[in-house]
């Protein structure tokens, strides 16, 4: 059983952008990959938190999916060189 979505993932709240999760099911067998533009120590240990990053590690707490990145970075900044990962791979313990 394959989970596949395309949910709306970004709500505007006070001009601040922020993660919105309620429409994103992690029932079942499933595979959540996104580019979050979140950081948490979770999977970007080399980038300080924010808070879209930790409402997706609340989240993840949450719906008992796990965190499958491995902490190789996924976005390399073209005028610093500075490694990040805000890409997000999650899946669930079934």
């Amino acid at each position: 059983d394959h989970n596949q979505q395309r949910p709306q993932g970004i709500n505007h709240d006070c001009g601040e952008e922020m993660i919105s999760t309620d429409q994103i099911s992690a029932s079942g067998s499933c595979f959540i990959a996104g580019d979050s533009n979140g950081h948490s120590a979770f999977w970007d240990p080399g980038q300080p938190s924010d808070s879209r990053g930790e409402r997706i590690a609340e989240w993840l707490s949450e719906s008992n999916l796990y965190c499958v990145n491995d902490s190789s970075a996924t976005r390399i900044h073209r005028a610093t060189g500075n490694e990040s990962t805000p890409d997000v791979f999650l899946a669930s313990s079934q």
